[in-house]
């Protein structure tokens, strides 16, 4: 049950809200179950406020007379969405970060829908959410947890990973993956290669950490033939630079190569390359 004198305050409008919030710091406000589909939140701070159980969305995607909340560039680190429905919901530039080790801010809720271009969920617990046909576009995913999470028809072109939990799950059913930025390593099981029957774009795979030599059997294991590389780079030491580029130019688009860096180019140098075969 919301606090009643919380629920007025946040009615009065988001003005009113942030003073009342600058006047009162350190409270957490309690809006647990409010119904509040429809209102205008856009730049609030929302830290810390307990939206347990909350009705921020539309009950019913047939309905267009429904409205749906406003929580646009609004400031919702440490806010509690557990079980909350954020259904098609306007969350597009919010901070939903989380930094405590026993996050639970999204666990469970209903973001189906929702419009989370370019928000922050960093650190965020995502674990069991509905995230059909969420747009993540650009949002910061870093250390979120999205463990048995729904993300069929999920979109997440240019989304932040690093250090990003998915969990086991079939990765096609995910839209831009291929052009995901990477700001560390990801964990990717193995259960979710064999679910995702291989198919998974290989710069994401790179960019989670999985390393040439098993991109390069990965395939096989889910019984397709393996994809040989189709050329080989051959340098000198002082074109280092230009072959890295030229290398990751080649990756980016698909054809499959291999390089040599370091010393092993220079122990090459007194081989001939003939038919494909080093001699």
């Amino acid at each position: 049950m919301a606090n009643q004198e919380h629920l007025e305050i946040l009615r009065q409008g988001v003005e009113v809200w942030n003073k009342w919030r600058e006047e009162h710091f350190g409270m957490r406000p309690d809006l647990t179950g409010a119904s509040l589909a429809g209102a205008d939140f856009s730049f609030a701070n929302l830290r810390e406020t307990n939206f347990a159980g909350a009705d921020l969305g539309k009950a019913s995607l047939m309905r267009t007379d429904l409205l749906v909340a406003n929580l646009r560039e609004s400031s919702l680190a440490g806010a509690d969405f557990r079980k909350a429905n954020l259904t098609n919901a306007n969350l597009m530039g919010a901070d939903l970060s989380y930094v405590r080790s026993d996050s639970a801010n999204l666990l469970g809720a209903n973001l189906s829908y929702a419009n989370l271009t370019g928000a922050n969920l960093s650190h965020a617990c995502l674990i069991g959410a509905d995230l059909r046909e969420t747009n993540f576009n650009g949002a910061i995913l870093s250390n979120a947890n999205l463990t048995d999470a729904n993300l069929t028809g999920a979109r997440l072109a240019g989304a932040y990973f690093g250090w990003t939990s998915l969990g086991d799950r079939d990765l096609r059913v995910i839209k831009g993956l291929e052009t995901a930025l990477h700001t560390g390593p990801s964990p990717l099981s193995i259960n979710t290669i064999y679910l995702s029957g291989g198919d998974i774009p290989e710069i994401f795979l790179r960019g989670t950490g999985v390393p040439d030599i098993f991109i390069g059997y990965m395939h096989s294991f889910v019984g397709k033939p393996i994809e040989f590389y189709s050329c080989f780079i051959s340098y000198s030491s002082k074109d280092h630079a230009f072959a890295e580029r030229l290398y990751a130019d080649l990756q980016n688009n698909n054809v499959r190569c291999w390089y040599a860096p370091g010393k092993l180019i220079e122990g090459l140098t007194n081989f001939a390359l003939k038919d494909g075969i080093l001699h």
